[in-house]
């Protein structure tokens, strides 16, 4: 929790919104958690952010305890899990479609692409618009298509992060753009994946790409470290502090900027039934790194932070 908490905390628009108080007027007491867990969300930041003394984040744990009763924080757990509970959590509570009618119900197959992402963009914001949407959200465009008869349909979908495989290389170092490239590559889906193909009217074995369509402000991106079988890769993933995702962008990609700064970095070492998480992250104003661990923050040169233990980067739209 305290390796996401600097990373959350160094994100810069999201950091403005909680320190100015902006939330106050979206709090909804409709949620499962009365606005609790981002009043003590933004307690923690103002000490972090005013105080020198280390901050003890009890009350934040336990207002999160309360919202992922499945999810025991006395434990051992995946950074990845809590960041996915935590960040809806606080979204719930400044939900402002929270308690309002739905409305969008039309056939988007039928639109042009450009209509369609909008169409679907909409239908989101009519269940969730927040902050932390505009902020972390953005839509990524899937085509299936047909092997068979090459009949391809296009939907679009919000994301909130993107979870990337680790590319595998013999005799050359791993780099964020080949994880990249993997996740956006074309796959086969077959056997029990086969999808239902509407012009053979059966299910057939189609293949699938996706690409993003509109990138959102903050770019969280997962290295895929723990495998389903019980293990931990450790492979050395090279990333950038800059980042450009112009190749991976959809055709009438929505955002005019494809270009990424790399902000923090949380960081795990250890295996998969025990481990220890800390973080690298850039100071908003000054720009110098920083080591943030439980109980010390030091300063830290830039080339450290490309190392085996770098699993969620974050990344602010430059």
């Amino acid at each position: 929790m305290n390796s996401l908490a600097q990373c959350l905390g160094h994100t810069k628009p999201f950091l403005v919104y909680c320190l100015s108080e902006q939330f106050e007027s979206d709090l909804t007491k409709s949620s499962l958690t009365k606005g609790m867990l981002f009043s003590s969300w933004v307690d923690v930041l103002k000490k972090l952010w005013t105080s020198s003394a280390p901050v003890n984040p009890t009350n934040l744990k336990f207002q999160a305890q309360r919202l992922m009763k499945n999810f025991p924080l006395s434990r051992q757990q995946d950074a990845q899990e809590f960041l996915i509970y935590f960040r809806m959590g606080l979204h719930e509570e400044v939900n402002r479609a929270a308690g309002k009618s739905r409305h969008s119900s039309r056939d988007l197959s039928k639109l042009s692409e450009v209509e369609a992402a909008s169409g679907a963009w909409n239908r989101y914001l009519e269940i969730d618009n927040s902050r932390l949407v505009d902020t972390f959200v953005g839509q990524l465009r899937s085509n299936l298509e047909c092997t068979t008869c090459g009949h391809s349909s296009v939907t679009f979908d919000p994301f909130w992060d993107l979870s990337l495989p680790i590319a595998k290389h013999q005799m050359k170092p791993v780099t964020l753009q080949n994880c990249l490239q993997l996740y956006t590559d074309k796959e086969t889906l077959d056997g029990d994946e086969k999808p239902n193909c509407e012009q053979c009217n059966r299910r057939q074995k189609h293949s699938k790409s996706l690409r993003i369509y509109k990138f959102p402000k903050i770019l969280v991106l997962h290295l895929k470290r723990f495998t389903p079988d019980g293990r931990k890769l450790d492979s050395m993933i090279d990333f950038p502090e800059k980042l450009d995702l112009k190749e991976y962008a959809a055709e009438n990609a929505k955002e005019s900027s494809t270009s990424y700064q790399l902000y923090a970095v949380s960081n795990h070492s250890g295996t998969v039934s025990f481990g220890h998480y800390t973080a690298y992250c850039r100071h908003p104003v000054s720009g110098q790194w920083y080591l943030c661990d439980d109980v010390r923050v030091e300063a830290a040169s830039s080339n450290r932070i490309v190392s085996q233990q770098a699993y969620i980067l974050f990344y602010e739209m430059i």
